[in-house]
């Protein structure tokens, strides 16, 4: 009895330090954030597209695999690419800036782990942001892409329709994304390997959390209670859930890297 009350207080203790440095409602911020920033993040990945070796056409056979007909029809749309004009420089910018509020969240409570001795002004700290979302997205869509024209990945990855290959597939494209959210989000340098090893965390948190979602809304149907609100509403829940996957990989992350610290000293 001794032993399980001091694993309690153990498992207790790093809860309520987590808690201080991730506020319960940060992740309900950052998913609320993240819908606003969909149509952007398309229009982003619109205007980038042309830029990396993607295959539109590939993009609508990997989308097929996670969404439904009508949202992957929707999304090929949004991402086609577009010419270059004043209306479609400004929506480009504002876009930006809607999809760093989003990031500016992370960057927020990364502060807390990885506090900077330097203190940036509002506006400065918030161009640091918007310049961080720029190169965040140049970089996942660099990555992608490259995976994507390698024959080997495509042939056992994309060319393959078994819920093993989509499994991985899902898990590189997201411990990709995370990885590249821990290294540039944060203002302190993290060890590589401390990196790695809270995305991991981070991404097999996700796909646990997405396959318990999809059987779940399986059985619940939201639609009785929230109406035509009910897609939302699941995306909603949805975000705030993985939201959550994602601050504790930051945590992790923060934990290998004081235990770093604590050794050198």
């Amino acid at each position: 009895m001794e032993k399980l009350r001091s694993i309690f207080n153990f498992i207790y203790g790093y809860y309520l330090d987590y808690r201080y440095k991730v506020p319960p409602a940060s992740a309900l911020s950052f998913a609320y954030y993240m819908i606003l920033s969909i149509i952007p993040i398309c229009t982003l990945l619109a205007f980038f597209t042309p830029f990396f070796p993607l295959d539109i056409k590939t993009a609508q056979e990997i989308l097929s695999y996670y969404l439904r007909p009508d949202v992957t029809k929707m999304v090929i749309q949004l991402i086609k690419p577009r010419s270059l004009s004043i209306t479609t420089i400004t929506t480009l910018i504002a876009s930006i800036f809607v999809v760093s509020r989003g990031f500016y969240q992370l960057h927020r409570i990364s502060k807390n782990m990885f506090p900077n001795d330097k203190e940036y002004p509002f506006f400065i700290d918030q161009g640091i942001t918007f310049l961080k979302t720029i190169l965040i997205f140049i970089l996942i869509l660099a990555v992608i892409s490259l995976l994507i024209i390698f024959p080997i990945f495509k042939i056992i990855f994309i060319d393959q329709h078994n819920f093993i290959t989509r499994v991985l597939f899902l898990f590189i494209i997201i411990f990709v994304i995370l990885f590249l959210l821990y290294k540039i989000i944060p203002d302190q340098n993290v060890e590589f390997l401390d990196t790695i090893k809270g995305t991991v965390v981070a991404t097999l948190l996700i796909e646990l959390i997405i396959g318990i979602l999809s059987i779940y809304f399986s059985i619940v149907d939201y639609s009785n209670v929230y109406g035509p609100l009910a897609a939302l509403v699941m995306l909603m829940f949805s975000i705030a859930v993985c939201s959550e996957a994602i601050y504790f990989g930051m945590y992790v992350i923060f934990e290998c890297h004081i235990r770093r610290l604590i050794k050198k000293l």
